[in-house]
Order: C-alpha cells, then sequence, then structure tokens
C-alpha cells in the first residue's frame, strides 16, 4: 500500500515512468542496461591492465574519453561519441582516425552493423 491507501501497481508505475522517458536519469538508466561489456569503475583505472585494456600516459583525455566510451558501447557512431564526450563530429572522426592509426582500436564489421574492438 501507498502512503494514502492507493495501491501500487505495475501499470500505475509505468505510467509515470513513460512522462519522464526521456529525462536525463532514465535515459542514463537505459544506457547502463544496455550494457553488455564490463566499464571501467572511474577514470583513475586508466593505466591499469584490466581486461587487457592499458590507456597509457601519451593519450590525450578525449582519447582517453573516446576509448572508455567505446569501451561501454562499441556500437557507438560517430554522432553519439560526440555527444557522450562533448566534443564535435569531426573531433571524433580525427581522434578516431589517429587511434586506428597507432592500432588502440579497429572497426569490424561495415558501418551500419560494425562495431570498434579496443585492440590496446
Amino acid at each position: 500500500m501507498l502512503k494514502g491507501g492507493g495501491e501500487y501497481s505495475k501499470q500505475k508505475g509505468f505510467r509515470a515512468l513513460s512522462k519522464v522517458r526521456n529525462s536525463k536519469f532514465v535515459v542514463f538508466l537505459r544506457a547502463i542496461l544496455r550494457l553488455k561489456t564490463p566499464i571501467l569503475a572511474s577514470v583513475s583505472q586508466i593505466g591499469t591492465d584490466d581486461k587487457g585494456i592499458h590507456l597509457n600516459e601519451d593519450l590525450s583525455d578525449t582519447e582517453k574519453k573516446l576509448i572508455l566510451e567505446l569501451i561501454k558501447n562499441p556500437k557507438y557512431t560517430y554522432k553519439q561519441l560526440a555527444l557522450e564526450i562533448g566534443i564535435s563530429r569531426r573531433t571524433v572522426s580525427r581522434t578516431v582516425a589517429y587511434l586506428v592509426e597507432k592500432k588502440y582500436i579497429e572497426r569490424i564489421g561495415n558501418h551500419k552493423s560494425g562495431f570498434w574492438k579496443i585492440i590496446r
């Protein structure tokens, strides 16, 4: 029973959630629920050899953030990465090209159904 005598039902809960469908918190929760790979707990772990991932000191903050986002969701598009990190799409494009060239990441599959693989 809820305060005021009303009973909670799944239907009422779903109605309440549908009103806040696009709130930042709900979008965040959906992103967490979609994760299929373990993510690094914090940026303080950068530099450790957790699961074979080693983000060394010679990477910029933007490069480290981009790799962490690709760990969370390997299917991110350039546009999604730009929104998540807070940089321009062009900067994402340039950073990805650099990381591919230095063999930190590689693209598996095509642009539509492919994903990013973290190499080192």
